[in-house]
């Protein structure tokens, strides 16, 4: 039986390293790490979860995959009880300030890893600003769009970086670098549903003049 991911997992998935020993944060049913295996991209990976029920069904997709001995539920608080020889974790389909409570409670084990994976749900300005003040090097980045959403994902490590701009915390300097044809979509389709707010005002309403600077901001970064 072969593993399906949704694209926003798939786009995850094209970042892990080949033969990384992977840790999935919030593994939700463990298809992330079967998938890599499956795809012969990895050979040993971890599906963390912190909660019985959601590990008893990674446990259970594993058996139905046939992947025990490669792929291994485990009971984690977060980073808490990560195995000493993963080399990469993925956490997905959270939000920012879960992920960066995960992150800040175990400093050492972020430090430990070769590459992070993050893709959050909302405020990835926020993930970028915890990047930029550690001094750690974001090294890619990616824009996807999935069953009516757009979702980011931000690749770092902990190798000494530099302090971003606000600009590229807000919008990722790979992605601004990049501009690609997800991204141009996403922010055009930000700039349209700004404008459509900006005809029912009247010029004197109390957001007028910030929704206005607001639009003109996002058509200056396609413009680069």
């Amino acid at each position: 039986m072969k593993v399906h991911l949704t694209k926003r997992l798939e786009e995850v998935a094209k970042f892990v390293s080949n033969d990384a020993i992977l840790a999935d944060i919030g593994s939700d049913h463990a298809f992330l790490p079967c998938y890599l295996v499956q795809e012969k991209r990895i050979s040993k990976a971890y599906a963390g979860e912190v909660i019985v029920g959601p590990y008893n069904q990674s446990k259970k997709s594993v058996e139905e995959y046939s992947l025990q001995d490669y792929v291994f539920p485990i009971l984690s608080d977060g980073l808490e009880n990560i195995p000493n020889d993963t080399t990469e974790i993925t956490i997905a389909g959270m939000g920012a300030y879960t992920i960066l409570e995960i992150l800040n409670a175990y400093p050492d084990k972020v430090k430990s890893y070769n590459k992070i994976i993050l893709q959050a749900n909302s405020h990835m300005e926020l993930i970028r600003e915890y990047i930029s003040n550690a001094n750690y090097s974001i090294i890619d980045e990616s824009i996807v769009y999935d069953k009516g959403k757009y979702y980011e994902i931000c690749v770092f490590n902990t190798n000494m970086g530099r302090k971003l701009s606000e600009d590229e915390i807000l919008y990722g300097p790979v992605l601004l670098d990049k501009q690609s044809d997800t991204f141009i979509k996403y922010y055009e389709y930000l700039i349209n549903l700004k404008e459509n707010v900006l005809t029912n005002l009247n010029s004197d309403h109390s957001k007028y003049a910030s929704l206005t600077s607001e639009i003109q901001k996002l058509r200056s970064i396609l413009k680069r």
